[in-house]
């Protein structure tokens, strides 16, 4: 599969040199995020990456490749990239039940909070205008704009019930 960003997931042992290495050595890699996820209760130290390649689609054998692991390993991001980025910290309301990790142990070559700060647009009248969340989903890659289109739509209908 081809596509513009991905979440790799894989035991620490699998990997044959540090993960930043890998992701700086890559010209096509425009972000990047990852963490050492050691203080699960119920799985083997592994790390969670995410990657994205800006307006490029990238084969997944060949970043399978450059991490020297299996395809399979590689994977579509479910959800919005926001989703991802929250799941490096178990920081999703689902997620409380496990280790709540810390955003300092995340490394990032751009600004993941903020990031996650500013996908909290949607739905959050109290803050942002209708106008303004139509202009955030403006900004966002073609990938995630059906998922926000959706919410654009709900948020339309929510609307009408306070006419």
């Amino acid at each position: 599969m081809k596509l513009k960003q991905y979440e790799i997931e894989s035991r620490v042992e699998y990997f044959k040199e540090p993960i930043g290495d890998i992701l700086r050595r890559y010209k096509t890699i425009k972000k990047y995020a990852y963490i050492l996820h050691d203080k699960d209760a119920d799985t083997s130290p592994h790390y969670h990456i995410y990657v994205n390649f800006g307006n490029s689609g990238v084969d997944s054998k060949i970043v399978a490749q450059w991490f020297g692991i299996q395809e399979s390993q590689i994977e579509r991001i479910k959800g919005r990239a926001t989703d991802m980025l929250l799941y490096l910290t178990h920081g999703q309301p689902s997620q409380k039940h496990k280790y709540q990790y810390s955003p300092s142990e995340v490394v990032a070559n751009f600004d993941f909070e903020a990031e996650i700060e500013k996908s909290k647009i949607l739905g959050d009248f109290k803050k942002y205008s209708y106008a303004e969340q139509l202009k955030y989903i403006d900004t966002l890659p073609v990938a995630e704009k059906k998922t926000a289109d959706m919410a654009s739509k709900i948020i339309v209908e929510e609307l009408k019930k306070y006419k």
